[in-house]
């Protein structure tokens, strides 16, 4: 295990705090509070009985599991609110770094808090640290300080709200459903990327018995008179050649592999054995009827570079046949 530092997000994923939002929560609450404040915010946050999530037993652990590992907050929230509830729920623990709202750095997305945690701390590797969030900001934040991005989509509602729609869209490099998945991925972080970034990693030997992730998210077409959205299944990320997004970019190799293959004819293999694994999930339901797997043509006068790799699909299929969930498949390609 690489990391040094691991910085949560505080309100729904430390601890539940939607119901302190209002009268506790905004910016008007920054700077010095009164006592009554911090009174009526302690009484307020335990008549909750199941506001932890991350408990202060399971943190005990982990830092004991991971004696070097340095544990830190960043929130938009103000300070005294923070320092109430953190003092409240984890008595006597040690946090390396806390930010808030009140610390003079710009709030989520923007990477400030993240940057100043790994100043304070003497961190300098990016990728050593993971930045812990349920909010598309959290992730923002993340991919644009360079460290990695954890999704905790514990406190999320079963019914899904925009905002997490948001975050699946920004394909976090981890996606998990309760604290005690955070070992998990501490000790094989690569396993929660999507599948063409992780074939990329394990040179297309995708290790047995590890996930496969393919995250499918909505696309809304307004190219037509009818309006609708369309299901994309995504294979992998590229982070753009830019300020905002230059950090994350320079260790994430799938990134530079795609603009190195922008004019190619052959392609590395990890690409056809995703492209194999994604198209044999999908057309299970479609048993006995003929699947045309297709590209967008090039403009006139580009390379053909999609053609290019929808031909090497089809001649991986023509040596080793594809197979649907079902048995086999009735492919054109």
């Amino acid at each position: 295990m690489h990391f040094q530092l691991l910085i949560f997000d505080l309100d729904n994923t430390l601890l539940e705090t939607n119901d302190l939002e209002d009268g506790f929560r905004g910016f008007e609450y920054k700077g010095e509070q009164p006592l009554d404040y911090i009174n009526r915010l302690r009484a307020k946050a335990l008549e909750r009985p199941q506001r932890v999530v991350y408990t202060l037993g399971f943190l005990v652990w982990l830092k004991e599991k991971y004696p070097l590992l340095k544990f830190g907050v960043f929130t938009r929230a103000p300070k005294v609110y923070t320092h109430t509830l953190l003092s409240l729920f984890y008595p006597d623990f040690h946090w390396d770094s806390i930010v808030t709202a009140d610390d003079g750095v710009r709030p989520k997305p923007s990477p400030d808090g993240i940057q100043r945690s790994m100043a304070s701390l003497g961190i300098t590797d990016v990728s050593a640290v993971v930045m812990i969030g349920d909010g598309k900001v959290d992730i923002n934040a993340a991919y644009a300080a360079g460290v990695w991005a954890v999704a905790d989509t514990t406190t999320w509602p079963e019914r899904h709200i925009s905002d997490n729609y948001y975050v699946i869209e920004r394909l976090p490099d981890a996606m998990i459903g309760d604290p005690q998945h955070l070992p998990i991925f501490l000790e094989n972080p690569v396993d929660g990327w999507p599948l063409l970034e992780k074939l990329e990693y394990y040179k297309s030997n995708n290790p047995v018995g590890t996930p496969q992730r393919v995250e499918v998210i909505n696309h809304f077409d307004k190219s037509g008179d009818d309006k609708k959205f369309v299901k994309v299944s995504v294979l992998g990320r590229r982070f753009r050649n830019d300020d905002l997004l230059a950090t994350r970019r320079n260790w994430h190799p799938v990134s530079h592999e795609i603009e190195a293959n922008k004019n190619a004819i052959i392609f590395p293999p990890h690409w056809i054995q995703s492209l194999r694994v994604c198209i044999g999930s999908d057309i299970g339901v479609q048993v006995g009827n003929p699947v045309v797997v297709t590209v967008i043509p090039a403009r006139v006068g580009r390379t053909p570079r999609l053609e290019n790799l929808l031909a090497q699909l089809s001649q991986s299929h023509a040596s080793a046949p594809l197979t649907g969930i079902f048995g086999s498949v009735n492919l054109e390609f």
